[in-house]
């Protein structure tokens, strides 16, 4: 009795088709540009050694079978090692044609990606680029509704060593993600997603927002609905993704900072 073809991989259930219409993989070999892929319009793109279960074939011994998957989802883009026997190898920029060149990923878990950044499987000396994650990525803007508050109102918290302690009372509002060239706050976990999350103040409420993140945003434990404006109250817990700390939200309503030298700055 044979036994039963193997079944192609599928992509996790929040991969979605990127919103950037430039994002693309240069693949180098002998450290000349011998093709692209467009991975502006699939959900996940998985690469190789056998050609009729995946979409780009490397005929290499050291890649498995279905050896990784370039993932996209509305947020990022990631690179997910599908538990090949000789590894998939993250670097930075260089396109040397240098095996295992880079940090060995862990099998299953997407990593996210970063514009330029390098991708080898086992010993191939073929090396995948990503190019156009930088294209199309604005900073989320506040909305037009949203106002500077009416009570003192500060974020603390963060990965240790790097705790944060922020006065939001002088701004309509903070994003929050992991690209620090777009955010006002960037955290710094591979979970967070570049444009994740945000914090924004009517005169008497302020409120969580999530801006479609893949891994969550979570107020007290709880996930939020994406796009949804949560109420925060005093002492809320904010998280983000998987990441193991969190941050706190503290809102003095017995300092009304309308009145006093604080408000004479913020009408100056």
């Amino acid at each position: 009795m044979s036994a039963a073809s193997p079944q192609r991989w599928r992509p996790p259930e929040w991969a979605k088709l990127p919103e950037l219409q430039d994002l693309r993989l240069e693949v180098v070999q002998n450290e000349l540009p011998s093709r692209t892929v467009d991975l502006s319009k699939t959900r996940a793109l998985l690469v190789g050694r056998q050609k009729d279960l995946v979409d780009v074939v490397i005929d290499d011994a050291s890649v498995s079978r279905q050896h990784a998957a370039f993932v996209n989802s509305s947020t990022g883009s990631y690179i997910m090692d599908l538990n090949s026997a000789q590894g998939t190898y993250l670097a930075d920029e260089r396109v040397t044609a240098v095996p295992q060149l880079g940090r060995r990923i862990d099998a299953s878990k997407p990593v996210p990606l970063e514009e330029g950044q390098t991708v080898r499987l086992g010993a191939s000396t073929i090396v995948f680029k990503v190019v156009g994650l930088a294209s199309g990525l604005e900073k989320w803007q506040v909305p037009a509704w949203c106002t500077l508050p009416a009570f003192a109102v500060q974020l603390s918290g963060g990965p240790e060593g790097q705790q944060i302690k922020r006065d939001l009372s002088s701004v309509k509002g903070i994003v929050i993600g992991r690209s620090e060239e777009r955010t006002d706050l960037a955290v710094p976990d591979g979970s967070v997603s570049r444009l994740h999350a945000a914090i924004v103040h009517d005169d008497e409420t302020t409120y969580a927002v999530d801006l479609g993140s893949t891994h969550g945003t979570f107020v007290n434990a709880s996930r939020i609905a994406p796009n949804t404006y949560v109420k925060l109250s005093d002492g809320a817990k904010l998280a983000f993704g998987t990441a193991s700390f969190d941050y706190t939200v503290h809102i003095n309503r017995s300092q009304n900072v309308n009145s006093g030298p604080v408000a004479k700055k913020r009408k100056a």
